[in-house]
């Protein structure tokens, strides 16, 4: 299989949580470096994908794409379109900043599970039947059904993982897709944390 480019997704707003989610510090780091961290064993290179506002802040040891202003508005495929661009032969495994109880384990999992048949694969959550599109590789052989969607102004990537008929993966525990979008949300997964520590 070709070597993966791993791709920490941080560019939203953050709008529920009211800050940027990609700063959360639930490991001792900032969790965008904490996933970029986790992902270089897997991957040839890695990068943390922002917007514009965010690029000034990211720490000099990590290197980082800012979404392309043509992407704007889009929501997290505007990542994986920039990175697409930018890299037109590579294959992308990506993580959002969201998901504190995300460890290595999961992502070599979900990353064994790659064929040449697939154009992506991606976690999924049988009870609700939503694959996780954060926690996803995307092949290079899906890039043109992405950008083909965008310009349909389709830009839901759970709709495309369906839509190519992705590989589901079952998770090793339903927690690592537990995504934390609202300081509620947070809170909670605070108290979590404090149980297993």
């Amino acid at each position: 299989m070709q070597e993966l480019t791993g791709l920490v997704v941080c560019g939203g707003l953050s709008s529920r949580m009211g800050r940027d989610k990609s700063l959360v510090e639930w490991h001792g780091i900032a969790q965008r470096y904490f996933l970029y961290r986790m992902m270089e064993p897997l991957c040839g290179s890695v990068f943390i994908s922002c917007n514009a506002a965010q690029a000034p802040e990211i720490a000099p040891d990590y290197n980082y794409i800012v979404d392309d202003e043509n992407y704007a508005n889009a929501g997290p495929i505007a990542a994986l379109l920039t990175a697409f661009d930018k890299f037109p032969n590579n294959s992308f495994l990506v993580i959002g900043g969201d998901y504190p109880f995300l460890k290595n384990e999961d992502l070599v999992h979900l990353v064994s599970n790659r064929n040449e048949n697939d154009v992506a694969v991606s976690f999924f959550d049988e009870a609700t039947g939503f694959y996780e599109p954060l926690i996803a590789v995307y092949e290079n052989k899906i890039a043109d059904l992405l950008f083909d969607n965008f310009w349909q102004q389709q830009f839901s990537l759970q709709k495309i993982l369906a839509q190519s008929s992705a590989c589901k993966v079952d998770p090793i525990e339903m927690k690592a897709i537990l995504s934390i979008n609202t300081q509620e949300e947070y809170l909670k997964a605070v108290e979590e944390m404090k149980k297993v520590q």
